[in-house]
């Protein structure tokens, strides 16, 4: 059998970072520009409802996630270590068993589709319109489950610009096609659902020959390599991932139910808009831990651990800091960039997204941590460190609009369960498993305030009026609020700080490791 190619090499990893920012570029001009079109034409009752048209699967979604993990974190290091019989006993058992699994599910979500109104409150007018996008959603759910054991490889050969092109054009073709409908047929709830399927079965037939070539025909499916032994395994980590997802589940779409079932449609809908900047902001995080978390499990499998932590470290640090200046811009500017984005009546809803922003800074480097307990395999943290803030969120957030704070009582909510889940447990708990003193987390949400706080001074220095901001007047404000955010990072870091960097530098971008 050949060897199976993973690269972690200069130019692949500067290739992935290409596309990945390039990805990142395209979702940001999505979420800027695309949204606010979404808004006006839905409106922001109907707009709220396509938020919700993944409610139905969301929780079922999570087992199948959960254990489209585990099966990628076994399958991604029987192949880093040319284990092919190995190999293709986990495809071949995880093809048999996610089908399986479909199968089951079908009179479930048949179900869910004709009792609809009973989970979620939607005018009788777009029912018909609401149940397609949701059936659609439904067949998007059941293909994402095939296609994530057959995507498995790209990730174990660190081939991340492959996926992250399907995700590029898959958007561009989704803002294009979305547009040129709605235009055309008027604002459907189905044509979101309708194009969304489309796409992805395109994507999905694509990546199947993009499969075979990775494998080179070594990674097949046979009935001789089904076998039970890989199941307990892969339900064990699976489980505690499914804690994990259900405990995540009670944070964000959650959050946009609760306003919608007990405070308005119209402010359900409000705040799933504002939440497109702080989304927009999570996807640096999602976008640098998706980057490393190939290297890491390459490190793991390899023994490589001091470089395993240095990599975490310096990556969680790094976001944290791109996310101070982007989060402290909009602090600073809310009003206006909110004005410029959808319009002045949003602008009353600014302290909203300050708060949203605010908490951002300290907890974003969460992104890049959790990924960590995959690599180890102690998924039970994760699942812990999901729930248990998450049951608080839907407690505390109930309690709040019963006494009246509506939908600011939920986002306070949110704030208190994610500083306990990202700020407390989290790092306690690696801490504990990796051996990283709990200090060097605190530094770096120390330094991450700082670094808000500043760009917040500059960016107020510059602009004095935000209601008044313009386009232009942005131009300088994020180079020369970067700048100074710079200056004090250089400032802020230790001698040692910046030998370890270089030796990160070193490792990962001068010499790189590949088979």
């Amino acid at each position: 059998m050949p060897e199976f190619k993973s690269d972690s090499s200069l130019k692949r990893i500067l290739s992935n970072g290409v596309y990945t920012v390039s990805r990142f570029g395209v979702y940001a001009i999505s979420g800027i520009l695309f949204i606010p079109f979404l808004v006006k034409e839905f409106g922001s009752g109907s707009y709220g409802l396509l938020a919700l048209g993944g409610f139905l699967t969301q929780y079922i979604g999570m087992i199948s996630s959960c254990v489209g993990t585990a099966v990628a974190r076994y399958l991604n290091i029987a192949l880093n270590s040319n284990d092919w019989r190995q190999a293709n006993e986990i495809f071949t058992t995880a093809i048999v068993a996610n089908a399986g699994f479909i199968l089951l599910q079908l009179p479930l979500f048949a179900l869910g589709v004709w009792k609809l109104d009973w989970l979620i409150d939607f005018p009788e007018e777009l029912s018909r319109d609401f149940r397609i996008l949701v059936a659609c959603n439904i067949l998007l759910f059941f293909l994402n489950i095939m296609k994530g054991v057959l995507f498995t490889p790209i990730q174990a050969a660190n081939r991340l610009d492959i996926s992250e092109k399907f995700m590029i054009g898959s958007q561009i073709a989704r803002m294009v096609l979305l547009f040129s409908l709605i235009k055309c047929c008027g604002a459907r709830l189905w044509i979101v659902g309708a194009v969304d399927l489309s796409l992805s079965v395109c994507v999905f037939l694509i990546g199947i020959s993009i499969y075979h070539r990775l494998v080179q025909k070594n990674l097949v499916f046979k009935r001789e390599y089904i076998t039970a032994k890989w199941v307990k395994p892969i339900l064990s980590m699976a489980g505690w991932s499914l804690v994990s997802m259900l405990g995540f589940s009670l944070f964000v779409k959650t959050d946009v139910w609760i306003i919608n079932r007990f405070v308005s449609k119209e402010m359900a809908g409000v705040y799933a808009a504002l939440l497109v900047w702080p989304n927009l902001i999570k996807q640096i995080g999602s976008v640098l831990g998706g980057l490393v978390a190939p290297v890491f499990t390459i490190d793991f499998a390899h023994g490589r651990n001091e470089r395993m932590i240095d990599s975490l470290m310096f990556s969680a640090q790094f976001v944290a800091y791109a996310a101070s200046l982007l989060c402290g811009i909009f602090i600073a500017l809310a009003p206006g960039l909110i004005r410029l984005w959808l319009d002045e009546t949003f602008i009353q809803y600014a302290l909203w997204i300050r708060l949203l922003l605010g908490l951002l800074v300290f907890t974003i480097s969460g992104s890049v941590f959790w990924r960590i307990f995959v690599t180890i395999g102690e998924t039970k943290y994760m699942g812990l460190g999901n729930l248990i803030p998450g049951v608080l969120n839907i407690s505390f957030s109930l309690l709040l609009v019963h006494f009246g704070y509506g939908a600011l009582g939920v986002i306070c909510a949110s704030m208190v369960a994610l500083v306990l889940k990202e700020n407390i447990l989290f790092p306690v708990w690696i801490s504990k498993e990796v051996g990283i003193p709990f200090s060097r987390f605190l530094l770096i949400y120390l330094r991450a305030g700082a670094g808000c706080v500043l760009v917040i001074l500059v960016s107020r220095l510059l602009i004095s009026t935000p209601v008044d901001l313009s386009i232009w007047q942005l131009g300088y404000v994020m180079p020369l609020s970067g700048l100074a955010l710079l200056g004090l990072v250089i400032f802020m870091s230790t001698n040692s700080e910046k030998l370890a960097f270089m030796k990160v530098l070193q490792n990962h971008f001068l010499i790189g490791i590949k088979k």
